[in-house]
């Protein structure tokens, strides 16, 4: 099981506490174009990878924990 998901497959935040506290700064733009059948899978949860809201989470979560330099 990946640390990230709960026992439902839900993201989920992983503890930290034992990690060295760093300042972070995330600043996020973008723009997505689909067709209409991706929406369609989309809202039926009918793709391949998965839940599509799920996948974006996890990558929040992992981007943010990312050091920016």
């Amino acid at each position: 099981m990946l640390t990230h998901l709960d026992k439902n497959g839900n993201a989920t935040m992983v503890d930290i506490n034992n990690k060295n506290f760093s300042n972070r700064q995330a600043i996020a733009v973008g723009e997505i174009l689909i067709t209409q059948d991706i929406l369609d899978s989309i809202k039926k949860q009918s793709l391949k990878k998965g839940d599509i809201f799920t996948v974006a989470k996890l990558a929040g979560i992992n981007a943010a924990k990312k050091r920016v330099n």
